[in-house]
């Protein structure tokens, strides 16, 4: 078929692969943003959610701090922290008895539970959806949603 022309016109062409690689890069941002691994993270702080800054939460954003539950006489929160840039997930315990008395643990939930240990007690926090019979198996109780506890017997 020499002799005939291309109906495309080399505009046409850079056109449609604009489109394309805009709809690659818009489906790559969607697949990046979205809900949080934890559902709390995504709802507006109340007035429970909220801790006084302390030693052990100086790292914590405290507008990101949202209450889970309670244990053993603590309060657990879930808040997030950017540290060099990167963002990760923080478990925070507090014992409203005493002001001193707090303790976190800031790191990834993705793959795993995040761990924070006090006093023999052991805490885990999940991700939304996380297959907790390991957990189960492992003797540790559901505490709330994203918490669970694995307390020394005894206690």
């Amino acid at each position: 078929m020499a002799g005939r022309e291309s109906t495309h016109s080399p505009h046409r062409c850079c056109r449609m692969a604009a489109v394309l690689v805009a709809v690659a890069v818009d489906g790559m941002l969607a697949g990046c943003s979205g809900p949080s691994l934890i559902a709390a993270l995504d709802e507006p702080q109340a007035r429970e959610d909220t801790i006084r800054p302390m030693r052990h939460t100086r790292m914590v954003d405290p507008a990101s701090t949202r209450f889970l539950g309670q244990s053993g006489g603590a309060f657990f929160y879930v808040a997030t922290r950017v540290l060099g840039g990167v963002e990760s997930i923080c478990l925070v315990r507090r014992v409203p008895s005493d002001p001193l008395s707090w303790s976190s643990s800031c790191g990834g939930v993705r793959e795993q539970p995040l761990i924070l240990e006090h006093d023999g007690d052991r805490y885990a926090l999940v991700a939304d959806r996380y297959p907790a019979d390991q957990l189960t198996e492992a003797g540790w109780q559901e505490v709330a949603d994203n918490l669970w506890a694995l307390v020394e017997e005894g206690r």
